[in-house]
């Protein structure tokens, strides 16, 4: 039986579950610090699973620099679980260190095919770390002769296949029961086979091999297997490879020679094993994977279908034709369904991305010789893929300005009657179409003084300009470019460009900002997303007989305000609304729109003012008329348009007409 095995077709889902358990083993590495004895056992083992499974996996793939990191790793922590080395903060550091390593072999893998990245240094200092702490004569010249056989590859081991061996073989009889929970049987199950063939041969399987790699079993295949391994080493090979549930291993009553010659004789599998069989049928994963790019062509494909029935609806409406109408209404309730279910398929839980900020945090604490709780609340919640994609940088540079500004060092804390230990908490929950992810951190919060004086020392507003702001628009003068409090530039801050990031990231999603702060008490910023950027809510509004759209999101309330409350302070119109002072904007001059009846309500005595909420803070925006709320797609606006002020780009109403989607973030108050 051939066991040339072609193992490129499994590339990606041994890099998507390497991923997984590497993040995992990083969670493990974080949490162990303040874990009691009884938990800290518990989350040691987690991690040591998760780099036994990776190198398994990647022993199986060829990966041998990644299988020999991941052999050190499990030497140390084997250390750990029986108590010879003790964890310290610096060989938290150590094993931290060797899974950003990991993470880089897996880049190299993702992006060459290869793991041909140096990993001596890292290997060296795990060898290191383990001869200091064992006190047995020779230790020293035992661990520096286990780094030199990691480096060497173990080729031996590698080499030792079925016929290169003179000692004596045994056939043995296999049944292998792999979870039927898991999405690749099949690769579960070829995995298995490739490890055997690295301790024997495998002279027969039942199903047929092609079978068992096309996942086409129950819960269990059979394998005849000739090896001088014994049942011990057959199953220590066949567990490091994920979701392999049970094994159960018989001597073989027959010589492997004669097994090979079995032909077409099929060994049938035990009636334990039909049972088992029986209980995981109706396990049995439904599912399947889809690239994003169709998913992306679907949810483009569904826009097109909400276009279409808007004009079939309005088609309706015009020529009241009525079997058209009730027509329309069932296929508006599956469109909405479709829509629905597809919008959902792109919906990812923030976990995906929230996993990755503990060893961000802790690498940032540790250098400051802080201390901290780094808590992460949400997980489960979801949002568009795309969405979630572009709030890393936004969500880093947050928690980042929390524990480079917010946490003081914790002489500091103790001196103001704090815990010296400080808490910064990453938060997401849901709210009525949106997602608000906060960062939030108990340090020595903003001085509104402070900001004034940076901005005027910036040269960024005057002090006749900083001293009409409130508290709360003193605040987001982090968010103006160049602002910084930092007396000095760091690794971490002090270059004023964190914050602005934060703001045009979150806004470009149709979001925005908000920054609440008390002075020694803590700092806490709000990120408020839309649940999806592809299909929106919107407010259809009129501005000189021309049609605009408003993502609802923005929008809070829709008001009639008399002209003669409309009031000009320093040349720029604002209103009274429940006692604070409202800006006003009016559209019809930020577009250049002329009408000749008098737009923006011509003579009417009173304004229609259409209340929105944007970073900065609230804006009234004047209008002519609001239309109806409608669902509509979004189209970017081709480079030409890009970056144009007040335009977040265009959407096709049922009548075939195009019309401008309002920006309002980058609208300008007079």
């Amino acid at each position: 039986m051939s066991t040339d095995i072609d193992i490129s077709q499994y590339l990606n889902v041994f890099l998507e579950e390497t991923k997984e358990h590497l993040q995992a083993f990083t969670q493990a590495m974080i949490d162990i610090e303040d874990a009691d004895e009884e938990r800290a056992a518990e989350v040691l083992n987690a991690a040591f699973r998760a780099v036994h499974t990776v190198k398994g996996m990647s022993a199986s793939m060829d990966f041998m620099n990644m299988e020999h990191l991941c052999h050190s790793m499990e030497d140390l922590m084997d250390e750990l679980r029986t108590g010879s080395s003790s964890v310290t903060p610096e060989l938290i550091d150590l094993l931290l260190e060797c899974s950003t390593k990991l993470e880089e072999l897996t880049i190299c893998i993702e992006e060459n095919g290869n793991d041909d990245i140096d990993v001596s240094e890292v290997l060296s200092e795990l060898a290191k770390i383990k001869w200091e702490g064992n006190k047995h004569e020779g230790a020293k010249d035992k661990y520096e002769k286990k780094a030199e056989e990691d480096k060497e590859g173990n080729k031996e081991e590698r080499e030792k296949k079925a016929g290169n061996t003179d000692g004596e073989r045994k056939s043995y009889e296999l049944a292998i029961f792999v979870d039927m929970n898991c999405e690749f049987k099949g690769v579960r199950a070829f995995l298995a086979l490739n490890k055997l063939a690295e301790i024997g041969t495998v002279t027969e399987t039942v199903p047929s091999q092609d079978d068992i790699e096309n996942g086409q079993f129950d819960s269990a295949f059979k394998v005849s297997l000739a090896t001088e391994a014994n049942e011990a080493e057959i199953k220590n090979a066949l567990t490091s490879v994920a979701d392999i549930e049970k094994v159960d291993i018989s001597e073989a009553k027959v010589e492997a020679e004669k097994v090979a010659e079995a032909g077409e004789k099929k060994p049938e599998v035990p009636k334990t094993d039909r049972k088992s069989i029986s209980k995981h049928k109706e396990a049995a994963v439904n599912s399947v994977r889809i690239k994003l790019d169709k998913l992306d062509t679907v949810v483009n494909l569904v826009g097109e279908l909400v276009i279409n029935k808007s004009r079939l609806i309005q088609i309706g409406r015009e020529h009241d034709i009525e079997e058209l109408g009730s027509t329309m209404a069932v296929v508006d309730r599956t469109i909405n369904d479709l829509q629905y279910e597809v919008t959902q398929m792109r919906m990812i839980p923030v976990e995906h991305v929230f996993n990755r900020f503990p060893k961000l945090v802790r690498d940032i604490y540790r250098g400051q010789d802080k201390k901290l709780d780094f808590i992460i609340e949400g997980k489960e919640i979801e949002l568009d893929r795309t969405v979630l994609d572009e709030i890393v940088d936004p969500v880093t540079h947050l928690l980042r300005n929390a524990v480079d500004h917010g946490i003081e060092v914790p002489e500091e804390r103790e001196k103001a009657g704090k815990s010296g230990k400080g808490r910064v908490t990453l938060a997401a929950k849901r709210e009525t179409g949106h997602v608000v992810i906060s960062v939030e951190d108990d340090g020595n919060g903003m001085d509104a003084s402070k900001l004034k004086a940076a901005a005027v020392r910036k040269g960024l507003l005057s002090e006749e300009e900083v001293a009409k702001l409130s508290d709360g628009d003193t605040f987001k003068l982090i968010f103006l470019p160049g602002f910084s409090t930092a007396e000095k530039t760091t690794a971490v801050s002090g270059r004023g460009v964190g914050m602005e990031v934060v703001k045009t990231k979150i806004e470009a999603l149709g979001g925005y900002v908000d920054v609440q702060s008390k002075k020694g008490i803590g700092t806490k910023i709000i990120l408020k997303l839309p649940l999806t950027t592809a299909i929106i809510q919107a407010l259809l509004i009129s501005v000189c007989n021309k049609r605009y759209a408003i993502p609802l999101s923005n929008v809070k309330e829709i008001i009639s305000v008399p002209k003669s409350d409309l009031a000009t302070i320093q040349g720029a119109t604002v209103i009274s609304l429940r006692g604070s002072i409202l800006p006003i904007v009016r559209l019809q001059s930020i577009f250049g729109l002329f009408d000749s009846n008098g737009g923006n309500g011509g003579h009417k005595a009173n304004s229609v003012v259409v209340v929105v909420e944007r970073s900065e803070g609230r804006i009234g925006l004047v209008v002519d008329t609001a239309l109806e709320q409608q669902e509509i797609v979004v189209k970017s606006p081709d480079e030409h348009m890009q970056g144009a002020k007040g335009l977040g780009g265009f959407t096709i109403l049922g009548d075939g007409s195009v019309i401008p989607i309002i920006d309002i973030s980058t609208l300008a108050v007079a």
